[in-house]
């Protein structure tokens, strides 16, 4: 409703164009939310991304859709998605990543060739919270669905691979926790975390 008004008064308001440029409410920014917590019991608590299509437009795009769990896998028409998938690197230096939602090891992430290809023109800073979509080791221009979240920006300045999709506007509490209480200086978790739910805003 609220939208609604917005667009009708903006549409019979008189101003001065030169002065006020119009808003385009189709090119807002996305959001999604990772529900952290471990395999049974409620969640430790919820992280909203902001998603923002012009750091990464077909990244952000997917992202969505496993969020969602509704992207299909083109090569077996199987939904996948980050629901249930570990938080499998905690580092104590502020990094954790997540996303391989079939080995939950991060060591390889099932995607059919050629999904992923992003051009890597992505100049945003990376800044506490930003969310980072990974690429392969052997082709800097495919990702995968890996992203990792960055609590330290001393850190993530160093930090040189990967795009800039989002950043995180609401649990980084919960997220900087997550890293005192079961990071490690290996990455290896104290205890096992996933993301119990996750989904589109």
């Amino acid at each position: 409703m609220g939208l609604s008004l917005s667009i009708l008064t903006e549409a019979t308001s008189h101003y001065d164009q030169e002065k006020h440029a119009p808003v385009s409410y189709c090119k807002m920014n996305q959001f999604a939310y990772l529900d952290v917590g471990f395999d049974r019991g409620v969640p430790l608590g919820r992280v909203v991304v902001e998603l923002d299509e012009n750091l990464g437009f077909s990244l952000v795009k997917i992202f969505l859709q496993l969020a969602r769990g509704d992207y299909v896998r083109p090569s077996t028409g199987q939904r996948i998605g980050f629901k249930n998938s570990p938080l499998h690197f905690i580092s104590l230096n502020g990094i954790i990543m997540c996303g391989d939602f079939e080995n939950g090891c991060g060591g390889f992430a099932p995607v059919d060739e050629g999904v992923w290809i992003e051009k890597r023109t992505n100049k945003s800073k990376k800044t506490k919270g930003a969310v980072v979509m990974l690429p392969l080791d052997t082709n800097p221009h495919a990702f995968t669905s890996i992203f990792y979240i960055c609590t330290d920006i001393a850190l993530l300045e160093t930090v040189e691979d990967g795009v800039v999709i989002g950043h995180v506007i609401e649990g980084m509490d919960i997220l900087t926790d997550v890293v005192e209480e079961y990071g490690s200086r290996s990455g290896t978790p104290k205890k096992r975390l996933i993301i119990q739910d996750s989904g589109h805003i």
